[in-house]
């Protein structure tokens, strides 16, 4: 719960900072996620939305599609992935591995 509550601020803190200096546009990315079950999925999602600047568009199987703040550059990462793959392992840690407690 720390972590995501310290990812929470970090990424509102950087949402403001990027919407004042205009530097960055929206752009939709695809995370590819390791997690087996739909629950922890689905848990996935809702952390991901509840981090400023990002939204969870939809889940296609392991795949996530998030609305996130980027480069104007398509090739360019947007640095959302480090932040999503430690609360991944988070979960992967509380639910067990196929989402089972």
């Amino acid at each position: 719960m720390a972590v995501l509550m310290v990812q929470i601020y970090h990424s509102g803190f950087l949402a403001i900072w990027k919407i004042v200096r205009r530097e960055e546009t929206v752009r939709i990315e695809r995370y590819d996620s390791t997690l087996e079950d739909e629950l922890p999925m689905v848990m996935l999602a809702n952390a991901v939305t509840l981090t400023p600047g990002t939204v969870t568009l939809a889940i296609e199987g392991r795949t996530l599609l998030i609305l996130c703040f980027g480069p104007a550059d398509p090739a360019l990462p947007s640095g959302i992935k480090p932040g999503i793959e430690k609360m991944e392992q988070i979960l992967k840690g509380n639910l067990g591995r196929k989402g089972k407690a």
